[in-house]
């Protein structure tokens, strides 16, 4: 079975996947900078209190673009086009998921139906699970360890 690290060790050692793979996510986490920053400055008056944390999350997202790029030039590389096919966020808009660029580009305020949050009180958690790394015995042993932190109470209570 193919496992994830043996395709991130594919990936290491071969320059022109490593450039693709690096490109690939730097464009997805510029673009989603890009797409969080404007979606931040058109949040209604009502929900404010969510702009400064969704401004947050798009620099982070530029962040992560910045560093995937310091990688390739610290191996002495140039990002590379994204083949359309790759540009998972273009993808999701054209499914309809997110909001659309076009929209984007307007500049007309949001409405709160436009907002969909992911928010948990402090005594929730969510694993958030990648099918192309993830095996079971993954998701088995973290939620193992999970309950056997919350069995013991080395968990700090919320409620």
């Amino acid at each position: 079975m193919l496992s994830a690290r043996t395709i991130y060790g594919e990936i290491f050692d071969n320059d022109e996947a490593f450039g693709l793979f690096c490109s690939i996510a730097a464009s997805g986490e510029a673009q989603g900078g890009w797409e969080n920053g404007k979606i931040a400055a058109l949040v209604p008056g009502s929900q404010a209190g969510l702009a400064a944390k969704i401004a947050r999350h798009g620099a982070d997202e530029d962040k992560h673009g910045r560093i995937f790029t310091a990688l390739l030039r610290k191996r002495g590389l140039e990002p590379v086009p994204v083949p359309a096919d790759t540009d998972y966020t273009m993808r999701l808009e054209a499914a309809g998921i997110g909001l659309a660029h076009a929209r984007l580009r307007r500049e007309e305020e949001l409405t709160e139906a436009n907002i969909v949050t992911d928010y948990r009180t402090p005594d929730r958690l969510r694993f958030g699970l990648s099918p192309l790394t993830t095996r079971y015995t993954d998701v088995w042993a973290a939620v193992a360890a999970t309950r056997a932190i919350i069995e013991t109470e080395r968990c700090e209570s919320h409620g």
